[in-house]
């Protein structure tokens, strides 16, 4: 085990944190291949530059030397190339009366919007359609981003809808997949919409902050909104399940 203790990843923090200590720990490791291949060129390394996988003397060409061939040197000497990063989070010196414990440095933001249908009959919502608006600092994964935006989606309709803990004399009645519904691929919207508010974070990763579970916290209420735009009804206990929704339609017809 290589790798220091650095604590959890919680708060969207993994990227940050983790991507700056990568990060640095690959400037380091540029700087130590130019250092073994300067011996195998036979020149200086700040004569080299690096690019698709190869080293090479930047006035000529030519001479260059693959990763992989150096990695192979390397190897059978014994001598492969080890660097480590440390980042540590930027803290405050000023003191909060109070207050106790690390306060996060670094803030993700996220809104949603939720297209419902909801059948007065049997009470049950259908999310038709959803968008994630994510401020998570500058994207540096395009597809990553993206597939994390609709995960959180999928993921905050199952609060917002289906997954109900039900407790009875201190036992679980809700204690399998059975009992207690999550979404699958198949309930899924039809149509989802991730929307990057790209800012860039100076002390992140190539200007990242994250986004971790902050693309799952506001499709919930957005979902509970929606339901009211719909039939002008407030849902004040998730998961709106079709018999919470059913009653609080009849509820409001009665008065």
């Amino acid at each position: 085990h290589l790798t220091p203790d650095s604590g959890t990843s919680t708060a969207s923090a993994g990227t940050y944190r983790g991507g700056k200590a990568i990060r640095m720990a690959g400037i380091k490791m540029i700087d130590l291949l130019k250092k073994h291949a300067s011996r195998m060129l036979g020149e200086n390394k700040e004569n080299l530059e690096i690019e698709d996988g190869t080293i090479f003397v930047k006035d000529n060409p030519d001479r260059r030397i693959s990763y992989e061939e150096l990695g192979e040197i390397l190897f059978k000497k014994g001598r492969l190339p080890k660097t480590e990063g440390h980042f540590y989070f930027p803290t405050s010196k000023t003191k909060i009366p109070g207050a106790f414990g690390l306060p996060h440095y670094i803030f993700s933001f996220s809104g949603s919007v939720a297209l419902v249908e909801v059948n007065t009959l049997t009470g049950k919502v259908n999310l038709v359609k959803a968008v994630n608006i994510i401020d998570g600092g500058k994207v540096i994964n395009k597809l990553g981003f993206e597939g994390q935006s609709e995960g959180g989606i999928v993921m905050g309709m199952g609060y917002a809808l289906t997954e109900d803990t039900i407790i009875k004399d201190g036992y679980f009645l809700t204690k399998n997949l059975s009992t207690y519904i999550i979404p699958t691929i198949k309930d899924a919207p039809k149509e989802i919409e991730t929307i990057p508010v790209e800012t860039y974070e100076e002390l992140g990763p190539f200007g990242e902050k994250g986004i971790g579970e902050t693309v799952m916290v506001p499709i919930a209420p957005a979902i509970t909104n929606g339901i009211f735009d719909a039939v002008g009804v407030r849902i004040s206990e998730i998961p709106a399940t079709p018999e919470r929704v059913f009653w609080a339609i009849r509820k409001r017809e009665n008065k």
